[in-house]
């Protein structure tokens, strides 16, 4: 075999790893590497008479239901992928809130702790929780976006009392309350 020809076989075997890197990074940034225990759910929610919520595809979207103000006010952000959504009275103020289980690279968004220079990479979970307000164009209102969740999460579930319930992927049943300003933990 000539110089010539191995060089070209080097540069082609060179050229196709680099593309399988490409690739590879790619697949990474739309979440093809996470853990296979996650359930993506699709399904569509009632939020009293105003309002739908669809989620489909790791999306989740809010669409006003009749009248002249129907169609969708409020999408999930591309970078999310949305595994799961719940709609019930979690803050206990006699109004339902809308409650997602995300996965998104970075344990914050654009705002960060003082203390933190950079925000990393990797992918995370968070829980979500907005208000639903008339008055808004978009209709939802943050009222809590958790940094990474330090537990894994492959279920959410509200019971009677508006606890919510995050399952492990091993099963282990963690309930959480609202305390007038987030999440915190009761059993588990």
């Amino acid at each position: 075999m000539s110089g010539n020809t191995r060089i070209k076989k080097i540069i082609i075997a060179i050229s196709g790893l680099i593309l399988i890197a490409v690739v590879a990074v790619f697949m990474w940034f739309r979440g093809a590497f996470l853990p296979r225990w996650i359930t993506w759910k699709n399904k569509e929610t009632v939020y009293s008479d105003k309002a739908e919520i669809l989620l489909k595809r790791k999306h989740l979207s809010v669409n006003l239901k009749g009248g002249g103000d129907s169609g969708t006010v409020w999408e999930s952000e591309d970078e999310w992928l949305v595994s799961d959504c719940l709609v019930g009275d979690i803050d206990h103020d006699d109004e339902d809130e809308i409650i997602l289980l995300v996965w998104k690279r970075g344990s914050y968004g654009r705002f960060k702790p003082i203390w933190v220079e950079e925000d990393d990479k990797s992918w995370s979970q968070h829980i979500f929780i907005y208000d639903f307000i008339d008055e808004r164009d978009d209709r939802l209102k943050p009222i809590w976006m958790s940094s990474e969740m330090g537990i894994e999460a492959s279920d959410i579930k509200l019971d009677e009392e508006e606890a919510l319930h995050i399952i492990t992927p091993e099963g282990k049943d963690t309930v959480w309350y609202w305390q007038s300003w987030g999440l915190m933990l009761v059993d588990g």
